[in-house]
């Protein structure tokens, strides 16, 4: 073992509220940082609030006593995700990735990047991961993160793969065919008479949780100017969306880090448009049956489907006038960053001093970092 190269063994796998634990040497790695893929595909979305899906291979299925504190989704034929049913943490995958060297269906368990809990001292010197491979962009129409990989030069000297299907199904893109996927992206007037611009819809993968979010615009009028200065941008026409590496956001999310946006609670509207209640003392939310909470302290609630596990809100109790939505759910017409409805700040970077991965974040923020 080098001195760059840290043992797993001293990992564990858990969930925010703790309910789950397993060792570290159920992982196949042997040393950290492993190597791993980012799955685009928007299964991976949809199922989680984030951007992409991140796992690592595991030598063993999980312990009957961690699966039985798991909600299973079936999120397709050949492929179930599991999530803590008491916090929502997405945990692990269990289905064929790809094939075997006899062109085989290969079965497989993975658990999620995030959930990957180091105790070796050596976090922020070690990386956990190592991104090799983006896969399934073409479930991207605006490039997403890969995009913001090319965007900032990274991908060459990281010696990245990208696929527009899974790493075995497709081959290797060039740069000039990863620009391909999205340049044809349906771009959408930024017109105050543009449903899709004004009221963007959000779903997670099992359709439990519907809504719309509506144009910051809507609420300039009435909103604290501060408000409006601190989560909008573009005269107010659109929400920023940012980064976030706390370790509650990873174990939640199960991804090596976190991205949100802003959004005024009269701006979240139910698929039929109108308001829902986001008052924090709620005791629950009527219009979204199918929306479970956890307190992850005291004046805190996270709110995520208990069907698929799609993360959702993010409230303080102290913080009445904003709540963090997860970016991952909206379906925008342009594409799956909803470059029309936010604006993304990639140097606003929340809790930086807990982020595991420089490598993966200096990709996504140039290398820049500016809290504000």
């Amino acid at each position: 073992m080098t001195e760059t190269s840290i043992s797993t063994s001293t990992a564990s796998i858990t969930c925010l509220c703790g309910n789950i634990s397993e060792p570290g040497t159920l992982l196949t790695a042997s040393t950290f940082p492993i190597d791993c893929g980012l799955c685009c595909c928007s299964a991976c979305r949809y199922t989680s609030g984030a951007l992409g899906g991140t796992g690592v291979p595991l030598r063993r299925p999980p312990s009957d006593k961690t699966l039985s504190a798991c909600t299973k989704y079936q999120s397709g034929a050949d492929f179930a995700r599991y999530f803590c049913a008491s916090c929502g943490s997405k945990l692990f995958w269990h289905g064929l990735f790809g094939h075997d060297d006899e062109g085989r269906r290969r079965e497989e368990w993975e658990v999620t990047v995030g959930a990957v809990e180091r105790a070796d001292g050596r976090e922020r010197e070690v990386d956990t991961i190592k991104v090799r491979r983006c896969t399934y962009l073409e479930s991207w129409r605006d490039g997403g993160l890969a995009r913001r990989m090319v965007d900032v030069a990274m991908q060459s000297a990281r010696g990245i793969e990208f696929h527009a299907m899974g790493s075995d199904d497709s081959k290797m893109l060039s740069s000039d065919e990863i620009a391909q996927l999205w340049a044809g992206s349906v771009e959408i007037p930024a017109s105050a008479g543009s449903e899709q611009t004004t009221n963007v819809p959000l779903s997670c993968q099992c359709g439990a949780v519907q809504l719309r979010i509506s144009s910051p615009q809507n609420m300039r009028s009435k909103a604290d100017p501060r408000h409006i200065e601190r989560w909008t941008r573009e005269d107010c026409s659109k929400y920023v969306a940012k980064i976030c590496v706390c370790r509650s956001d990873r174990l939640w999310f199960g991804t090596p880090m976190a991205v949100w946006t802003y959004v005024f609670p009269n701006n979240i509207l139910t698929k039929d448009g109108t308001a829902i209640d986001l008052s924090f003392d709620r005791g629950s939310t009527p219009e979204l049956p199918a929306l479970k909470t956890f307190a992850s302290s005291p004046d805190v609630r996270r709110s995520f489907c208990g069907c698929c596990g799609a993360g959702v809100f993010f409230e303080r109790r102290n913080r009445p006038w904003i709540v963090n939505v997860a970016p991952g759910l909206l379906r925008a017409d342009n594409g799956s960053m909803a470059e029309e409805l936010l604006s993304w700040d990639w140097q606003w970077v929340s809790w930086p001093e807990e982020n595991q991965n420089k490598e993966y974040l200096d990709m996504l923020t140039g290398g820049a970092i500016v809290m504000r």
